[in-house]
């Protein structure tokens, strides 16, 4: 009961953003499990978007859906911004740990969770000249996570607006280039495996 609770409550906080995560973080109405319960839903309601979206409006049609890449897709940016961001607000007097930055990001997921049913239900009776009723919800429901995000990021770090704009942009920069690295090391491990096969060939080959 008291998990539906604070399930239910992430309707109240994307309306009253600023008291919502407030009272997440400072009064217990919200949780990391609930977090992580909306990136679920998140995750399928995108595997089913991607599936089952009418076919004029389905960029994957006649293809099969890699649902696994579509997961990994989500999975990665959800917490490749939340380690980038608790790392960079940790250096930057941030009041928020790991656990409030996931919990916060996983409330912000709602409205693109709605966006998703709305989209995959409306796609499959729209024509190709209704497709901007689908691109208003999307683009809508995207700047209202954005907000979202915006102002948990202010009250979970407790930071200005301003600084909590910085801190956003800056992000980004660290996730790109936590990216880089992590395409370089893959980089690297192909070709240390490539050499140590052609050494293991050579020495088979002398033998």
């Amino acid at each position: 009961m008291e998990i539906n609770k604070k399930i239910s409550y992430a309707f109240y906080t994307i309306f009253h953003p600023f008291k919502g995560f407030w009272e997440i973080k400072y009064e217990g109405k919200g949780n990391i499990y609930s977090g992580l319960f909306f990136l679920l839903i998140f995750l399928i309601t995108e595997v089913i978007r991607e599936q089952y979206s009418g076919y004029i409006f389905n960029y994957n049609y006649p293809a099969p859906v890699n649902s696994f890449l579509v997961i990994s897709r989500v999975l990665v940016m959800f917490f490749l911004w939340g380690l980038s961001n608790w790392c960079l607000t940790t250096l930057m007097d941030g009041e928020g740990n790991l656990y409030n930055i996931f919990t916060a990001v996983g409330y912000c997921l709602v409205p693109m969770i709605g966006a998703n049913i709305l989209v995959t239900a409306l796609s499959n009776f729209l024509t190709v000249e209704e497709n901007m009723f689908l691109v208003y919800i999307d683009s809508f429901t995207l700047i209202w996570s954005g907000l979202l995000l915006l102002a948990a990021s202010i009250v979970v770090h407790q930071y200005s607006l301003l600084k909590t704009i910085v801190t956003s942009l800056m992000t980004v920069v660290v996730m790109m280039i936590f990216v880089f690295i992590g395409l370089l090391c893959i980089s690297l491990v192909q070709q240390l495996t490539l050499f140590i096969d052609s050494v293991y060939r050579e020495l088979i080959y002398r033998i």
